[in-house]
């Protein structure tokens, strides 16, 4: 099941689709009250296939007969993802997991990257890879030095026994990040580790 993010602009070619958009999102948000409601009532989750009886006898009454505007297999979609997140939100109530919402983490890189060119594209920017295992927090960026000490995550802050920088992994990893990006724009080689 993929979801799409768009933007839909206010013109008159776009009247009926942000309609029928807008009565998705009413039925939607009336699936989450009517979970609430009967929780509140008997302590446990709706059956979807309840939850879309529920919206057919709904559609025939007069007042939520616009509903009918929807096709059904969007209803049912749309029954689905709610009854599927409050499923799990009770299994891991159950479980005892607390829920966050998505972190970047949660995305996968790959993900933030594709969005990111995506939106850098929109803009008309470039944006400049650098070698994967390029090592940027070993290397000084004042010499060029590569201290093979470094790899342990856990040291924060070292000193270059070449040149005597001190050096913060982050901000040196920055520094080099930058000028082999800008090398690699330029058309130059990326400065090797020595």
């Amino acid at each position: 099941m993929k979801t799409y993010c768009f933007k839909l602009y206010n013109s008159k070619k776009n009247r009926n689709l942000k309609n029928k958009i807008n009565i998705a999102g009413i039925i939607y948000n009336h699936c989450i009250a009517l979970h609430k409601r009967y929780y509140r009532l008997f302590h446990k989750s709706l059956n979807k296939f309840t939850l879309q009886k529920h919206l057919t006898k709904l559609k025939r009454r007069g007042k939520f007969s616009y509903w009918n505007q929807i096709p059904s297999h969007a209803i049912q979609d749309i029954t689905e993802r709610v009854s599927r997140a409050y499923k799990l939100f009770f299994e891991n109530l159950k479980r005892k997991v607390k829920t966050a919402p998505p972190r970047f983490n949660d995305l996968g890189f790959y993900s933030f990257v594709q969005i990111l060119k995506y939106e850098v594209l929109k803009n008309g920017v470039t944006i400049i890879e650098i070698p994967k295992f390029y090592p940027s927090s070993q290397t000084c960026s004042e010499c060029g030095y590569k201290n093979p000490e470094i790899k342990d995550l856990r040291v924060r802050s070292w000193k270059c026994p070449c040149c005597g920088t001190e050096h913060d992994r982050d901000l040196n990893a920055a520094k080099n990040i930058l000028m082999v990006g800008a090398s690699t724009l330029r058309g130059d080689d990326v400065r090797p580790a020595s």
